[in-house]
């Protein structure tokens, strides 16, 4: 027999057979959706041997012009479990990244008081949660290349940097790093080696040249 509840394979029945509920359903938790032309059901079970198949959550796709726009999932839960609302973004994650879409997901739950209890938790830790990123090339992180600085913050921008642009401060780092952490000395050291032409090295690191042609080849 499957491992889920004839509940939970009716609610993934009616998913699957009738996409267009998930849009329904969307739009009376007022979740905005895309534009789009085409309501499909997203494969959602797997066959197993000598046995009945295994269901995994229901997803319908939302297209326009036959490119997918946006997905939406339903799980059912029938309790809470404590980390489970992390495990539901990192899933959600996945599914963004399959699908290069946004989406979103609807927790089902025939028991009030387990959606209550994730209704609250996602009250509590969607922002902590949340996706959040930042953008940034080495020139954005020149602040951090101030002499008060500890080394670690300096080395950032160093380590992005056009090697060739500043010879003396390219040099200044490698000397500092040399004295204060050999490992990333090396590490700095090979990125400039392998960025630079063999004949440029003498120019950029002056008299740490011959190190560099002795030990990088």
């Amino acid at each position: 027999m499957s491992n889920e509840s004839a509940r939970h394979q009716l609610v993934w029945a009616i998913v699957q057979r009738h996409p267009g509920s998930v849009v329904a359903l969307a739009e009376a938790a007022g979740v905005p959706l895309p534009e789009h032309d085409q309501v499909t059901a997203a494969p959602g079970s797997h066959p197993v041997r000598d046995g009945d198949p295994v269901y995994t959550d229901a997803t319908v796709r939302l297209l326009r012009k036959g490119v997918l726009v946006f997905f939406a999932t339903v799980e059912m839960q029938r309790k809470y479990e404590k980390g489970k609302y992390a495990t539901l973004h990192a899933y959600h994650g996945s599914g963004v990244r399959g699908a290069d879409a946004g989406g979103h997901l609807f927790l089902l739950s025939d028991r009030a008081s387990t959606a209550a209890r994730f209704r609250a938790e996602d009250a509590g830790r969607r922002a902590e949660l949340a996706f959040a990123a930042s953008f940034y090339s080495g020139r954005d992180l020149e602040p951090l290349a101030d002499a008060g600085l500890p080394l670690g913050a300096r080395a950032l921008p160093a380590a992005l940097a056009d090697f060739r642009a500043d010879p003396p401060r390219t040099r200044a780092m490698l000397d500092e790093l040399e004295r204060s952490d050999l490992t990333l000395a090396d590490l700095y050291l090979r990125a400039i080696v392998e960025e630079i032409p063999m004949a440029m090295l003498g120019d950029i690191l002056g008299s740490s040249a011959n190190f560099v042609v002795t030990d990088c080849g």
